[in-house]
């Protein structure tokens, strides 16, 4: 969960914004580091001009620790919405005299109309071990059902979850081996936060994985997950998903070069249960390092489901370019197309440093929610935005 997501300024009821405009400040004095950014969009349909402000405040403890608070708030003529939010973080890489430690919480309300309602909390703790040999993690949190962060990002609400997971990555010197990868758990278990129903879990181990001294890595991965659904979803406009318990297995291998190479692969494979039916999942990623100015991806991903009474296949394809004219000036495009929504996507940005310490970017959105080659010269969406950032100190 993420308390402030800036892309949601800019976006009401998943359509675009205008920006009228705003301004952001941070900096450190001192052991306090202070972020400010308040925005104000216009007006659209019913919704009235909006002010957008986030303030951040970061006191640092020791070496690498830190408490800090958050606070967003989303104002106007027809409603308010602000979250306030306390965090902290204990890091250290001297536990046990080298190793590195992470324990850290966060809880957060939110507030509407000026209100706080019951069960508008939400909480996280956790506690890493992010280590060489040993990578353990384990963490609890909790969002309420009435918790609303409208300036934030939460892919689910309602929950209580735990998540664990441990790695074992020992290094081995031979046969060109650097270092075996074994995931005996991933897992991240669901329940509803005001019933205590189980909702999901997910869980993926890998039985067996290497990198190479060259780079090259390898991973044979077993997945299981459970979901419950309470409502049919509909997969496409005729592939719906019924009501029910599912218990779904996957597996998977996943092979990669280095990406530093001339040119580089990435290479995935995955097959088993989805819901009523099977699926089977190949992406891929080609990566060519034309010189140290230039550099492209190809991204493609492609699935074929299986149900009772339909197949569904989707295709995915995305192309990366970027040129660096120096370390102060690059430009870079990003395109994407959807066979299933039949839909493109484009988008260049332009990013350069007058100075270091000030960056001014250019970037311009361009899309078609459905391809008709008659109509390419009137997209759904086409926009351009600019931003300065100046930096000073005092």
């Amino acid at each position: 969960m993420n308390y402030f997501y800036s892309r949601t300024i800019g976006i009401q009821d998943f359509h675009p914004v205008n920006i009228l405009g705003g301004a952001r400040l941070f900096g450190k004095v001192g052991k306090s580091n202070i972020g400010l950014l308040c925005l104000q969009t216009a007006k659209v349909d019913s919704v009235p001009s909006t002010n957008n402000t986030v303030f951040r405040y970061k006191y640092d403890v020791g070496k690498q620790s830190y408490i800090g608070t958050i606070v967003t708030s989303r104002i106007n003529k027809n409603s308010t919405n602000q979250v306030i939010g306390l965090d902290a973080n204990y890091t250290t890489s001297n536990f046990l005299k080298k190793k590195n430690l992470v324990v850290a919480g966060l809880i957060a309300e939110s507030i509407e109309d000026h209100k706080t309602k019951d069960n508008s909390l939400a909480y996280r703790i956790y506690c890493d071990y992010p280590n060489d040999l040993i990578d353990h993690f384990i963490a609890i949190s909790s969002l309420q059902q009435n918790f609303n962060p409208e300036l934030g990002f939460v892919q689910r609400g309602n929950y209580k979850a735990f998540n664990w997971h441990l790695v074992l990555a020992p290094r081995w010197t031979r046969f060109g081996l650097r270092q075996f990868i074994f995931k005996p758990w991933e897992l991240a278990y669901f329940t509803s936060q005001n019933t205590g129903k189980l909702e999901s879990w997910n869980n993926e181990t890998t039985p067996f994985g290497f990198i190479l001294k060259s780079g090259e890595q390898f991973e044979f991965n077993l997945q299981q997950s459970f979901d419950r659904l309470d409502k049919e979803f509909n997969l496409t406009d005729s592939a719906k998903i019924p009501i029910g318990k599912y218990n779904m297995h996957r597996t998977e291998f996943r092979f990669a070069t280095y990406q530093s190479r001339k040119i580089w692969v990435e290479l995935l494979y995955n097959w088993g249960t989805y819901y009523t039916g099977k699926i089977r999942t190949f992406s891929s990623s080609l990566g060519i390092n034309f010189s140290k100015h230039f550099n492209m991806t190809t991204d493609y991903n492609y699935n074929f489901v299986t149900l009772p009474n339909e197949n569904v296949i989707t295709n995915d394809l995305g192309e990366y370019i970027n040129f660096a004219f120096t370390t102060r000036l690059d430009v870079s495009a990003f395109i994407q197309w959807n066979s299933l929504e039949s839909i493109l996507y484009g988008n260049f940005r332009l990013h350069w440093i007058p100075k270091i310490g000030t960056d001014l970017y250019v970037v311009y959105n361009r899309g078609y929610d459905e391809i008709k080659p008659i109509e390419f010269l009137k997209p759904n969406v086409s926009t351009g935005v600019g931003k300065l950032v100046w930096r000073f100190a005092f």
